[in-house]
């Protein structure tokens, strides 16, 4: 889909159905839309320093405000217990960590967890950015893990009725490189080829992807030149791994 002035975005959803699916997909839909005008608006007003490229901390930048128009109902930070591993990944003592965000949206109830990477796009040796992907696939799935079992917990304690989910959230901003301005600036990804470059290392794979492409007249604002090469920023890539959390038993 187009949003005007601001970009392009491409969806795959797998997401399988369940009680609040439907809420959830548009939450999402709509989370999309305004996460590429909120990175829009924060370019025309900063220039050259695209919100989502350096780092999770950055990303909240634009993640905050894109929550908020769509609901007043949000936590970041949400306070929860971590399940400390001991030896032979036996569970040692449990510990105080945080959710990312919690968000409520009409019937449904949001964990989010968030990881920050990058993709070199034009690259000739991935290996190291394919495993830093892993890594980081890897250890939000524990962390999703844990939450899910807090969120239960959560659940029974407040007799909630809504539909849960638990979300992972990775953000892999796409950089490529090049000595040349004119062939960098028109060399545009394509999103099925370079989802399925990611995703054939991930277990388990996601279950919603979204590329964010940003606007032609960004463009001269994404490209900086440092050491004789140029370096575009033009947009960034969503995987999520999302999954109902079923109701404890009463």
């Amino acid at each position: 889909m187009t949003i005007r002035n601001c970009g392009q975005i491409e969806i795959l959803n797998s997401i399988k159905k369940s009680t609040g699916h439907k809420t959830l997909n548009e939450f999402l839909i709509n989370l999309s839309e305004n996460l590429i005008k909120r990175s829009a608006l924060f370019l025309q007003n900063v220039q050259s320093y695209p919100a989502y490229a350096y780092s999770e901390k950055s990303f909240h930048t634009i993640l905050t405000p894109a929550i908020d128009s769509i609901t007043k109902n949000y936590l970041i930070e949400f306070p929860i217990r971590r399940i400390a591993k001991g030896k032979r990944n036996q569970p040692k003592k449990d510990g105080h960590g945080w959710a990312d965000y919690w968000i409520g949206h009409n019937n449904i109830e949001i964990f989010l967890e968030l990881k920050h990477g990058w993709v070199a796009t034009n690259s000739k040796s991935n290996s190291t950015r394919q495993q830093i992907q892993k890594n980081l696939w890897d250890v939000m799935n524990t962390q999703l893990d844990h939450l899910e079992h807090d969120a239960k917990e959560y659940q029974s304690q407040m007799k909630k009725s809504q539909t849960f989910f638990r979300v992972g959230m990775m953000i892999l901003p796409f950089y490529q490189w090049s000595t040349t301005k004119e062939k960098i600036i028109t060399n545009k990804l394509h999103f099925q080829d370079i989802y399925n470059n990611i995703s054939k290392d991930l277990s388990p794979k996601p279950n919603w992807a979204g590329l964010f492409w940003m606007h032609s007249n960004f463009q001269e604002d994404l490209l900086s030149e440092e050491n004789g090469r140029y370096c575009n920023r033009p947009g960034f890539m969503i995987l999520l791994n999302v999954k109902e959390i079923s109701k404890p038993i009463s």
